[in-house]
């Protein structure tokens, strides 16, 4: 009776472990093409050696479209007459007629961020996203203050608009850590 239960029990881990396996290699994909989502891997024939068409490389829909995702710096951290500065730079995007900023800060030992609104400037605002034809945005804040920042292009006017995907999340603050 001992025997059939170790059995049993070998197979359930067994079986166990192969599921377990392809959930990992599933959620390694998942991570990579989230971090790269114009790669994705053909591993139809696990068994057999890798090969240069097991690696697809294709244009993602912004690429073809002519608009790709700005990268975010860090925020540096400035001095300003009032405030402390945090100024958030990105790449230039080819094509781009401006960029939505989307920028979120909490204080410093709070753990939710919320919608940042700015002080006084001229600022221009789409619904939740700050538009800027330039490729820097400069948060501020008196107090100690954390951002979180991300960034797309657009091309177009009004309902023609067409955007590229978010940036990354990049973060600033206005106090040393």
């Amino acid at each position: 009776m001992n025997r059939k239960l170790v059995i049993a029990l070998t197979c359930v881990m067994m079986i166990g472990a192969l599921v377990g396996c392809g959930a990992k290699k599933d959620a390694a994909n998942a991570e990579a093409s989230q971090a790269d989502p114009s790669i994705t891997v053909n591993d139809s024939d696990a068994s057999a050696k890798a090969s240069s068409s097991d690696v697809e490389v294709k244009a993602s829909e912004d690429e073809s479209k002519g608009i790709t995702a700005p990268i975010v710096k860090g925020g540096v951290t400035n001095e300003g007459s009032d405030a402390i500065n945090v100024e958030f730079e990105w790449n230039p995007v080819e094509g781009a007629d401006g960029y939505e900023v989307d920028i979120q800060s909490k204080p410093e030992d709070d753990k939710e961020y919320k919608p940042y609104e700015a002080g006084s400037g001229d600022l221009e605002k789409d619904g939740d996203y700050y538009i800027t034809k330039d490729n820097k945005f400069v948060a501020s804040a008196q107090d100690d203050f954390d951002f979180q920042i991300k960034v797309r292009a657009f091309t177009g006017e009004g309902d023609d608009k067409t955007y590229s995907d978010w940036s990354k999340i990049s973060y600033g603050q206005t106090y040393d850590k």
